[in-house]
């Protein structure tokens, strides 16, 4: 965890809700989300967060990392005055893809509900003048993937002139899919932001996020990927799931069709597919009734009791418990 600005003494991390200094009504929230407990990240991240602190926290997937952010986000709103038409938001949430924008919207509007605060998503594959109609009806939190966020604002759909709360969502995966530009672009559009490029940049002591995956190399030639593929789907059995990402929308399908051939009932998840089959790919990998799931390795998927990854490049690596 790093975190910078404010001026007061950082707190130590909180050990349960109670010490958290979240409003009445957003702890209710909290409880009927049935959150009985913050995890690491949320006892160390909330309390930094309400006190309008820069913070840049690394967290292993499933770990909380969304409401550790969220619920600061609220409740800064719930402390401004409403909002006038045309004049949002009052926060941006920047993720890398479409995958992950929609998962932070469901988990935003769960706690937003209650609090009658407004979120919209920006995604691709939707049209952009619906989702700027939505931006432009008082709304307080707009979730948006760089490219689609700057492409409003070029339209004039959202203004950001209030806007003072951001979030980079998986920003070194922003960076490393090339969205920068389109990140600055955003940023420059705040005249209160103080995250622009040009500024001293960040450091963070090299970590890792998880404890609990074990990596293996394998190497094998091209000709042997798809048997060595079986063999590893054969080891995991039938009542665990995996994903495999692949580098190209063209070698998914591929690996689809073979995968098919063998029996096995596949998800399929790439840019080439429509919303509605994206929907549900995922929604049949999530209650395990198609598995694997097979994804181009620039997408953003998060999913819990997942056994383990292949990643495919030069080589495939293994990630296995």
């Amino acid at each position: 965890m790093s975190y910078k600005g404010g001026y007061r003494i950082p707190r130590r991390p909180m050990r349960n809700w109670a010490e958290s200094k979240l409003t009445i009504e957003l702890l209710k929230v909290v409880e009927r989300a049935g959150y009985n407990n913050p995890s690491p990240i949320q006892m160390a991240a909330i309390l930094l967060g309400l006190q309008q602190r820069d913070v840049i926290g690394v967290a292993e997937t499933g770990s909380g990392k969304t409401a550790s952010f969220v619920l600061p986000l609220l409740t800064y709103i719930t402390k401004l005055p409403p909002l006038n038409e045309e004049n949002g938001p009052y926060a941006v949430v920047m993720p890398p893809t479409r995958e992950l924008a929609q998962q932070i919207e469901n988990e935003t509007v769960k706690f937003a509900h209650y609090l009658c605060i407004k979120v919209v998503s920006i995604v691709c594959g939707q049209s952009i003048e619906e989702q700027g109609s939505k931006i432009r009806q008082d709304c307080e939190v707009v979730i948006a993937i760089p490219g689609g966020l700057l492409d409003c604002l070029k339209r004039c759909y959202c203004v950001l002139n209030q806007c003072n709360y951001v979030v980079l969502n998986e920003a070194d995966r922003m960076i490393d899919m090339g969205l920068e530009p389109q990140v600055a672009g955003v940023l420059d559009a705040m005249a209160s932001s103080n995250m622009k490029p040009e500024n001293r940049e960040e450091e963070l002591d090299e970590k890792k996020a998880t404890d609990v995956v074990t990596q293996h190399v394998v190497m094998v030639n091209d000709t042997e990927k798809m048997y060595k593929l079986q063999r590893l789907l054969e080891r995991l059995g039938d009542n665990k799931i995996a994903i495999v990402f692949i580098n190209t929308k063209m070698q998914v399908d591929t690996v689809a069709m073979n995968l098919d051939k063998a029996s096995y009932m596949v998800a399929v998840l790439h840019g080439g597919k429509s919303e509605e089959q994206r929907e549900i790919s995922l929604k049949g990998f999530q209650t395990e009734k198609s598995w694997p799931l097979l994804s181009i390795s620039r997408m953003s998927i998060i999913c819990v009791n997942v056994n383990f990854a292949l990643s495919s490049n030069c080589v495939w690596i293994v990630l296995m418990p």
